[in-house]
Order: structure tokens, then C-alpha cells, then sequence
């Protein structure tokens, strides 16, 4: 969890961190700390403190925020938004679409969308004989 890696962190700095504080975080980039990329966040994880500090090369993971944290609540707002999809939200934020696009088919097709040739009553699917 990312929040016990940064009270580790304040602990082993001398600083008191006491049950029930509330540890604040950010999630950094991979290619700006020391840390590789296959590392989970928990390890990516530092104080705003350490990330602010004008001596620190830490930049926050943008990348990580606009697919866990802002895209998620957008597609749920815009959900019940006609014309709207999961592959227009993801091109508006600057994401990778292509993730997105198999679960827009599937949407596509339960909202009426998708090619009727999909949609077969289950009649047509059972032979005569």
C-alpha cells in the first residue's frame, strides 16, 4: 500500500508517524526516479513533500492518474450521455483508445448501436429437422 511505503520512509527520516494519520502521497513516474517501471505503485509512491522539493527529480506519474483516477469517474458521469463512449473519453484525455475499444463494442451492441447482423432470434438458430 502506498501510504505505508511513505510512513516507512518518514519513520526511517526520524519524523513520527503515529496510528491513524492520514499519509499523504503521490504516485511518481518511473522514468524520473530510480525505481523501474515493474515495480508496483506502492514503491512509487513519495510524500508531496519529496516530490515538491526543488532539489527533486520526481515528477508525478501522469500517465497512471488519467487512467486510475480521472478517467474512471468521467466514463461513469458521461455513461448515461447519448453519443457519448469510452473511446471518445479516452481520445479527449490524450489515452491510448485502443484499450478502451473492445468494451465499447460490447456497449454499442446492448444499447441498440451495433450492426443488426449481430441480432439473430434464437428461432433462426434452430434447424428444422
Amino acid at each position: 500500500m502506498p501510504q505505508v511505503q511513505v510512513a516507512l520512509r518518514s519513520l526511517a527520516a526520524g519524523k513520527t508517524v503515529r496510528i491513524n494519520d492520514v499519509i499523504a502521497y503521490i504516485l511518481t513516474s518511473s522514468t524520473t526516479s530510480s525505481i523501474p517501471s515493474s515495480e508496483n505503485s506502492a514503491k512509487r509512491a513519495f510524500s508531496p513533500q519529496d516530490v515538491c522539493n526543488p532539489s527533486s527529480t520526481l515528477m508525478p506519474d501522469i500517465d497512471w492518474y488519467l487512467h486510475k483516477q480521472i478517467f474512471p469517474p468521467i466514463e461513469r458521469l458521461c455513461a448515461p450521455l447519448p453519443g457519448t463512449n469510452a473511446v471518445q473519453l479516452a481520445e479527449c484525455l490524450g489515452l491510448d483508445t485502443r484499450k478502451y475499444a473492445i468494451g465499447n463494442s460490447n456497449t454499442l451492441a446492448r444499447e441498440g448501436q451495433g450492426s443488426l447482423e449481430d441480432l439473430a432470434p434464437l428461432e433462426s438458430q434452430i434447424p428444422d429437422s
